[in-house]
C-alpha cells in the first residue's frame, strides 16, 4: 500500500473508533443514564439519582435536562448538601490522582466537579493545568509519530498515535482502533480510496477492469460506521448521464448500461447516505473503467 493510503487509512481508522463510542455515548448510553437517573429519582432515591444525572451532563444531548434534574434535587428539603458532598468528594478525589500523577483520572474527577459547580474557580484552575500536562504529552506522541511515518515505519507511528487515542479515550477503544488500524496495516492494494469521516471510513475503488482475471470486475464500496438508514448510489458518464443507481448498499456494477458494455473512461460517482439521528451525507468521487 501506497504511504500516503498507509496515513490516511490509520487516522482514518483511529477516527472511526473515536467518532464510533462518541457516538455510542450520545445515544443509548446516555439515553440509559436519564432513565436510570429518573427511574431513581421518582421513588425519592435522590443521591443515587444525583450520581446518574451527573454523568449525563457529559453527554451534549442530555447536559440541559440533568442540569434542570439536578437543580431540582437541591431545591428538595434535606437534599441541599447532596451536590456540595459530590464537588467535595471528586475534588479531593481528582486530587489523588494528581499527586500520583494520574492525569486522565485526575482529569475525570476534576471534569465532574465542574459539572456540579460550573464555572468553578478552583477546579477550572485544577483541569486547566492537568490539560497542558496532557496536551505536552501528546505533542510529544505526534512529534515521535510524524517522525516514524516521514521514514515509513508504519508500526512505530502507530504506538504513538494509539497513545494518543488512550489520553482521551478507554482501553477498550484503543484496543479496537489497534485491531482495526494492524489490519488495515496488512492490506496492499493502492486501488482502493479512503473516505474518512468523523465516524465512518468508506472504501471506494478507484478503478474498474470488467470481465477481467485482474481483480475489480464489478464496481463496489465497503462502508464500515454506524448503522444507515437509508443509502443511494448513482454512477454517471462525462455527459452527466445516470449509468446506474441503487439503493442498496451491497450493489455491485458490472460496467453495463442497458445491457450493454459502456466504454473505456472515467466516471463519477455520488453517494448519499443517512444514519439514524443523524444528518445525511452526500460524498462525490470519480473512478476510471479501463477494458
Amino acid at each position: 500500500m501506497h504511504a500516503g493510503n498507509k496515513i490516511r487509512l490509520l487516522v482514518c481508522s483511529i477516527l472511526l473508533l473515536a467518532g464510533i463510542r462518541y457516538a455510542s455515548a450520545q445515544t443509548d448510553d446516555c439515553a440509559n443514564l436519564v432513565r436510570k437517573a429518573d427511574s431513581l429519582f421518582r421513588i425519592k432515591k435522590y443521591e443515587e439519582a444525583c450520581s446518574f444525572y451527573l454523568d449525563a451532563k457529559k453527554c451534549k444531548a442530555h447536559d440541559d435536562y440533568a442540569t434542570k434534574q439536578l437543580e431540582a434535587i437541591a431545591s428538595v428539603k434535606g437534599c441541599e448538601n447532596i451536590l456540595e458532598k459530590k464537588y467535595a468528594d471528586a475534588m479531593a478525589a481528582g486530587g489523588l490522582y494528581y499527586a500520583k500523577n494520574e492525569w486522565l483520572k485526575a482529569k475525570e474527577h476534576f471534569e465532574m466537579a465542574l459539572a456540579i459547580k460550573n464555572g468553578d474557580p478552583f477546579a477550572t484552575a485544577k483541569l486547566r493545568t492537568v490539560q497542558t500536562i496532557l496536551d505536552g504529552q501528546n505533542r510529544s506522541e505526534m512529534i515521535e509519530a510524524d517522525s516514524a511515518f516521514k521514514k515509513g515505519h508504519y508500526e512505530k507511528a502507530y504506538k504513538h498515535y494509539r497513545a494518543i487515542v488512550r489520553s482521551d479515550k478507554t482501553d477498550t477503544a484503543s484496543a479496537a482502533a489497534m485491531m482495526l488500524s494492524d489490519s488495515a496495516m496488512r492490506a496492499n492494494d493502492p486501488q482502493i480510496d479512503f473516505i474518512c469521516g468523523s465516524d465512518y471510513i468508506l472504501k471506494v475503488p478507484n478503478v474498474l477492469f470488467p470481465n477481467s482475471e485482474r481483480g475489480y470486475d464489478t464496481w463496489l464500496i465497503r462502508y464500515d460506521g454506524p448503522e444507515i438508514d437509508s443509502f443511494q448510489v448513482y454512477i454517471f458518464n462525462r455527459w452527466g448521464e445516470v449509468l446506474f443507481k441503487s439503493n442498496d448498499i451491497h450493489f455491485a456494477w458490472d460496467g453495463k448500461y442497458k445491457n450493454n458494455p459502456v466504454q473505456t473512461d472515467t466516471y463519477v460517482w455520488q453517494i448519499v447516505f443517512r444514519r439514524k439521528e443523524n444528518e445525511t451525507k452526500k460524498l462525490v468521487g470519480k473512478f476510471n473503467l479501463i477494458r
